[in-house]
């Protein structure tokens, strides 16, 4: 296990241009193992009953509540699934410290050092190359990912949103919806891509808003929702279950 804050001199040193020319080379190959390809591939592999587990790297900027629900499944045997690296845009985000206690690497590209959100993403896609990850999980991470990340990745990335996408968009879905009135809310798991919260949808939840109940109450209800789904859309990930067709809609495929 080990952990690392990455500088503007550290990677001038290793030379970026070595970066781009790792993620180029390997975006042939990527560009041919979008989420179907590869779910096609792990449903293959369970057929003949390979158990080896799917690979994660982890995107957080905060508490890290999320990726401690993921941990927690994996640890008690639920969720074949192994956590291979945390990212962080935040050196003081607690979620580091969970990753750490589970030993995992962790990594922190803090926005004082990688202003450029593209350089970010280019030193992020280079450390999920090296760690083989099959997807990106981001669990409360707070910067916007980018095209070095999401061609890379395609279908690959992972995201989880406090509301019923498409409704409540953006970084206060929870506020958004407790502002409006609305009776019914939820949580919605979904792939990213180029245009904000509007990935194709993998699987929501519904949370009910009752007479009374306070913001506070409503994100608590939230965060217990997001606690169980975003394990349980892993856990098809694993299986290969998860098909995304022409028309950009997700089917979940029997066992």
């Amino acid at each position: 296990m080990s952990s690392s804050e990455l500088t503007g001199a550290e990677l001038e040193a290793a030379g970026m241009r070595e970066i781009d020319s790792a993620v180029a080379t390997s975006r042939a190959a990527q560009d041919a193992l979008d989420n179907n390809a590869l779910q096609q591939a792990i449903r293959e592999r369970r057929a003949a009953g390979d158990t080896a587990p799917l690979k994660l790297g982890v995107l957080i900027s905060g508490s890290g509540t999320n990726l401690q629900a993921i941990i927690d499944r994996i640890a008690d045997g639920t969720l074949n699934a192994s956590v291979e690296l945390v990212v962080s845009s935040r050196p003081s985000a607690k979620g580091l410290q969970r990753a750490e206690k589970a030993g995992i690497q962790t990594l922190t590209l803090s926005k004082d050092v990688y202003a450029d959100p593209l350089a970010a993403d280019e030193v992020i896609a280079f450390e999920l190359l090296k760690h083989q990850v099959d997807y990106v999980v981001m669990a409360g991470y707070m910067r916007m990912v980018h095209a070095p990340l999401l061609q890379l990745f395609k279908n690959r990335v992972v995201n989880i949103h406090p509301a019923l996408l498409p409704s409540f968009q953006g970084a206060h879905g929870i506020q958004d919806a407790y502002d409006r009135g609305v009776k019914v809310t939820g949580v919605t798991v979904h792939f990213a891509n180029e245009v904000y919260d509007q990935g194709p949808i993998i699987a929501q939840e519904t949370v009910r808003i009752e007479e009374g109940m306070s913001v506070d109450e409503l994100e608590a209800n939230i965060h217990a929702v997001e606690h169980v789904l975003y394990p349980q859309v892993v856990g098809l990930l694993s299986a290969g279950r998860v098909h995304v067709d022409e028309d950009n809609r997700v089917q979940i495929l029997p066992e």
